[in-house]
């Protein structure tokens, strides 16, 4: 079932044709891509499926610094901040 828009009414269908300007919903795909991505990388040597996690790639803290993140010793943190951030911190 879709309900597609032509001009200001509403149209809904049970079934139709497919061509090529036909547009499907990609619902929630990226658990799987994101799955054949690791895979894939697997296949290649350049990880392994006994990697426990996020650590074994790449450390928590380089994490943060690289993506603007603050980090327990940041001159402009706080005791709030620091909570957050001991909150989060992988074991």
């Amino acid at each position: 079932m879709a309900t597609v828009t032509e001009s200001d009414h509403p149209v809904t269908y049970g079934h139709g044709d497919v061509n090529k300007d036909t547009v499907f919903g990609a619902a929630s795909l990226s658990k799987p891509i994101f799955a054949y991505l690791v895979l894939k990388l697997v296949e290649t040597g350049k990880l392994t499926l006994d990697m426990t996690g996020l650590n074994d790639i790449l450390s928590f803290k380089t994490f943060c610094e690289q993506h603007g993140f603050k980090w327990k010793n940041d001159e402009e943190i706080n005791e709030e901040d620091i909570a957050r951030i001991n909150a989060f911190t992988p074991e």
